[in-house]
């Protein structure tokens, strides 16, 4: 057995009613106005909000079975398991009645010997207890584990006040993938606290107390249990009017309770924040009389500082119907808004700069080419007289012509990136004769290729379900500029005397694939992560010329087209790049 231990919950019992730590988007206004947007804490707060709905669906009025196979239902929203099931103590025994796996409610009617579960003279008579390995936990009941087939167990009591047990909540995993952590438990603290209140109210109900004592025990309770949170639980009428806080908005706002009984949520927000949030308010909520969550809004801190909240309340209804007012929850995000529009100012700062770079690089690009062009001119020039230089000039002129046109390359290559990256690269998408652009992006890298004596194969497909002719929708002289990146880097990565190949694969009616292998020295895993990085070239021979952008821009030319660009590599084994795009039928 492999025991996390167990977790004394006698002073957790009625802890806190939800812990948030995440991050999502989330709008400082109302979630329906995105006219300031910040970054909230989506998984915290669906935790809260289920949370804050379950302590009051259990505390419904409920029957016995019922408030059972509602906590079960609760606990599966907080906690990711396969399968829960409640105990409760009957005549020395645990009957657990129903088991909810999958959605089902399905009965079980399991009875077992309390001494199985909670030894009174051990110390886990009132401790949440958590078991990774449960069918070689002799702490379980052996049968139970092999009817339902348990792997991994996390159970909890059901606790009234500190000393009453009333039963025990199970949560089971049943395979291995997965298992529980002392975080669990916390979520589960507060839920299971709400459940042993209104479990008791039930067992006093079905005893026939006076049901006048029994709304006020159960009110007390419940009142204990909110008061203990860390969050500001309320409730006002129907006019808006606070009839109850819990101490917590002292540490929140800095008012005692009294101090904020008899006035309107209202009153401690900005002029214009409480115009906003009260519209929001009464014409989206209190028209309805409907529940709401979500509510972001701005308070002032007794010291004059400002406090945001965010808000979740249900409407109060008295027992003939009528609408009574709300009951809600407040708690405090100040810091992780702060936080938030610090890190949304930063990537905005960060998409500025990479936008002034791309313009930046794009007005240099065609500065610099204006006189490489006027140098390239002179050289032809000379090239053409080369017959009057010695053999030293001669060679001089060669150097000046291929060192200008290597960089007057680069500096293309630089210049596309920049325009993709800035969104002013216009594609002119038509249907594109891939057999003949592969067999002219062949013939222009053959001279280069025969000088290594690289092989050049063109493989067609024999059982194609169309003719061997393959159109695709593609910007003919940006596709042309793929093919021949592709095709370059396979002779120069490739070895003397080596083999390039090219097939056309037609995946469906409506994609074709273009593989192009070569038998270079192939690629790591490291390798092809690192590939499509700008300016970043591998470890690769010296004689081997580029800036490192001709695959990044390649890639970006393939999406702008509607395509993909796959690699597939293993070292010693060569590189197989695979450009799919879709293909342009009649």
């Amino acid at each position: 057995m492999c025991n996390t231990g167990y977790i004394d919950c006698a002073g957790l019992l009625i802890n806190k009613v939800c812990q948030c730590t995440a991050t999502r988007l989330k709008p400082w206004r109302d979630k329906n106005d995105i006219s300031r947007t910040t970054i909230i804490d989506a998984s915290s707060d669906n935790r809260f909000n289920r949370l804050s709905h379950a302590i009051q669906d259990l505390n419904a009025g409920h029957s016995i079975d019922a408030i059972c196979s509602r906590l079960c239902q609760h606990a599966l929203q907080l906690v990711a398991a396969d399968a829960a099931t409640t105990g409760l103590i009957r005549n020395q025994s645990i009957v657990f009645k129903n088991y909810l796996r999958d959605h089902q409610l399905t009965e079980l009617n399991y009875v077992t010997p309390v001494s199985h579960f909670f030894k009174p003279e051990s110390q886990t008579a009132c401790s949440a207890y958590i078991s990774e390995h449960a069918h070689t936990d002799n702490n379980i009941d052996s049968d139970m584990q092999q009817q339902l087939g348990i792997h991994s167990l996390l159970q909890l009591p059901v606790v009234y006040g500190h000393s009453r047990l009333l039963g025990c909540l199970q949560l089971h995993n049943l395979s291995q993938d997965k298992s529980f952590n002392p975080q669990d438990i916390e979520q589960l603290n507060g839920l299971v606290a709400a459940a042993a209140i209104a479990l008791h109210a039930a067992l006093q109900t079905t005893a026939k107390t006076s049901p006048d004592l029994q709304q006020q025990h159960t009110g007390q309770r419940y009142r204990q249990l909110v008061e203990s949170t860390s969050d500001w639980i309320w409730e006002i009428n129907h006019q808006g009017v606070y009839t109850y806080v819990s101490p917590s908005v002292t540490q929140l706002l800095g008012y005692q309770p009294d101090e904020v009984l008899g006035r309107t949520p209202f009153d401690f927000m900005p002029r214009e924040e409480a115009q906003r949030v009260q519209q929001i308010f009464h014409r989206q909520y209190v028209s309805q009389k409907k529940a709401f969550d979500g509510l972001i809004n701005i308070n002032l801190h007794k010291n004059g500082t400002q406090v945001v909240l965010e808000t979740s309340g249900t409407p109060v209804n008295d027992g003939d119907g009528n609408f009574q007012g709300y009951r809600g929850i407040d708690r405090d995000i100040t810091q992780r808004v702060k936080i938030d529009q610090k890190l949304l100012r930063a990537k905005q700062e960060a998409e500025y700069a990479s936008h002034a770079k791309s313009e930046f690089i794009s007005h240099m690009s065609h500065e610099l080419r204006t006189p490489l062009n006027a140098i390239l001119g002179f050289a032809q020039i000379l090239d053409i007289n080369a017959h009057k230089f010695d053999q030293q000039h001669q060679q001089n002129i060669k150097e000046i012509l291929n060192a200008g046109d290597h960089l007057l390359n680069l500096i293309n290559d630089v210049l596309d990136l920049a325009k993709i990256e800035s969104g002013r690269l216009n594609m002119h998408i038509e249907s594109v004769d891939v057999n003949m652009l592969i067999k002219q992006c062949l013939t222009l890298i053959s001279s280069q290729a025969h000088r290594r004596g690289i092989e050049l194969l063109e493989c067609n497909p024999q059982d194609a379900f169309v003719c061997h002719e393959f159109h695709v929708f593609a910007d003919l002289i940006r596709l042309k500029q793929v093919f021949l990146n592709i095709l370059s880097n396979a002779v120069k990565y490739n070895r003397d005397n080596g083999r390039i190949s090219v097939k056309l694969e037609p995946l469906d009616q409506q994609r074709l694939c273009i593989h192009i292998a070569d038998t270079g020295p192939g690629l790591s895993e490291e390798d092809i992560a690192q590939l499509f990085t700008p300016y970043h070239r591998l470890n690769v021979d010296n004689r081997v010329e580029g800036a490192g952008i001709g695959l990044v821009i390649t890639r970006q030319l393939i999406e702008l087209m509607g395509g993909e660009l796959g690699i597939s590599s293993q070292p010693g084994e060569g590189c197989v790049f695979s450009v799919t795009l879709d293909l342009a039928t009649d």
